[in-house]
């Protein structure tokens, strides 16, 4: 990837551990290239099923779910891609709004289409 590419996208699987486990490697490929980690942007791709009141820890509500965006941040991800599996309930979107609006305290730049 770091020869030929100026982006790389990873998944996100909530685990922070092989999140920096997989950033770690990129880092190690991109010094075996002569290439700064910095230069490739650095996606994370994850899926998210907001709920009012965060009952379970797999469906946050929107706070939780700002909080778990900081994380990639933290590590070097240059921007969080977020989809849900519930589009069909529009409800969804208010959550959705609620995350953006808290995001823009964590990162640079929220886009909203």
């Amino acid at each position: 990837m770091p020869r030929h590419s100026d982006a790389c996208n990873l998944f996100n699987s909530g685990d922070h551990h092989v999140l920096k486990h997989r950033l770690d490697v990129l880092g190690g490929h991109c010094e075996t290239e002569g290439r700064d980690l910095d230069s490739p942007h650095r996606t994370v791709l994850s899926s998210l099923h907001l709920t009012r009141d965060g009952a379970r820890r797999e469906e946050p509500e929107p706070r939780s779910a700002v909080e778990r965006f900081a994380r990639p941040a933290e590590l070097g991800i240059d921007e969080v891609i977020a989809n849900s599996p519930v589009v069909s309930e529009p409800k969804v979107f208010e959550l959705f709004a609620q995350v953006a609006q808290g995001s823009a305290a964590v990162v640079p730049a929220v886009r909203t289409p």
